[in-house]
């Protein structure tokens, strides 16, 4: 990029406040990146919206990490077994829990909570006379249908030429494809924790522990939300499918066993396993109402300031 009219090389040294670039210093030198500022070093142009308040940096929003951010010993030696907790996407690395964690901001540690992300996405799994259990996924959404059918029996009276109808019924489907992605070797176990957690509430549950009880098995609910569209809807998983690409990373565990001594030492905590899968999932949904015609919230959030009242008449013009 030409640089003209008094300007020079933007550098850490002429930017005021609690500001950064996104990219770091390195990161900038290593492409040799050249911002075009004026002669007081402010930025000029379409570069200026490139700085942004640190606190409001995406990966400080929504705990993403700054995988890039490395320092060049860091480089060199890429191979780490301790997580480093800014390097890594937070939400990922949270396994299945029995408490729900913030998704917006937490008044306790003042932050930003650790399951927040730009669209809210994750499973809570019901189970009988079981504390609820919350699976957190990173919001990789690639589609979803809501799907609404009625039903209507068809019926021919003698002595008439057209079809009459009888209504019977209502019904709903919804679809949603995502993927699930591990960033760093940190994240892969707690990806397979949920997805393991996920896939096992479309088996049965069973009574057995209970008093006097027979054995008898029964089903696993689940409270659903994909942003606001869908929040905390009840419902179950009718269908499930994990399915992988040929272009996604592979973690091959290269160093379990080592190819010298034999021992499993290094890799330990990883196995030969794909780091991200394509998921399809089918859901029905139970509503918290009874379905009919209406303003009735078969979508968005309620919790928030809705958009209308249950019932609520519709206005004249």
């Amino acid at each position: 990029m030409e640089v003209k009219n008094g300007g020079k090389y933007l550098n850490d040294n002429e930017l005021l406040g609690n500001f950064t670039l996104q990219g770091t210093s390195q990161e900038l030198s290593d492409t040799k990146t050249i911002y075009k500022t004026d002669n007081q070093g402010n930025v000029r142009g379409a570069f200026k919206n490139q700085i942004v308040p640190e606190t409001q940096k995406l990966e400080n929003r929504i705990h993403l990490g700054n995988i890039s951010g490395r320092t060049k010993k860091e480089r060199l030696v890429p191979y780490e077994k301790t997580p480093k907790l800014d390097k890594i996407d937070r939400k990922n690395y949270l396994g299945p829990v029995e408490d729900e964690i913030s998704q917006g901001f937490d008044k306790e540690t003042k932050r930003p909570g650790l399951a927040r992300d730009m669209v809210k996405f994750n499973f809570q799994v019901i189970e009988a006379k079981k504390p609820s259990v919350s699976l957190y996924f990173r919001a990789f959404i690639d589609s979803f249908d809501d799907n609404y059918s009625s039903t209507w029996n068809e019926y021919q009276y003698v002595g008439r030429g057209e079809t009459m109808y009888n209504y019977m019924g209502f019904n709903r489907g919804i679809n949603v494809a995502f993927k699930s992605a591990a960033m760093t070797r940190h994240e892969l176990a707690p990806m397979y924790k949920k997805l393991n957690y996920l896939a096992s509430s479309l088996a049965p549950s069973y009574n057995i522990a209970e008093e006097g009880s027979d054995g008898f098995m029964r089903g696993t609910l689940i409270n659903f939300t994909l942003g606001s569209y869908f929040y905390k809807l009840p419902g179950f998983i009718t269908s499930l499918n994990y399915s992988w690409n040929n272009a996604y990373p592979f973690e091959i565990a290269l160093k379990s066993p080592n190819a010298e001594t034999g021992e499993s030492i290094e890799d330990n905590d990883v196995q030969e396993l794909p780091m991200v899968l394509d998921i399809n999932m089918s859901y029905t949904p139970i509503h918290r109402f009874t379905p009919q015609t209406g303003y009735y919230h078969y979508t968005t959030n309620t919790k928030l300031k809705p958009f209308f009242k249950e019932g609520e008449k519709v206005k004249k013009s």
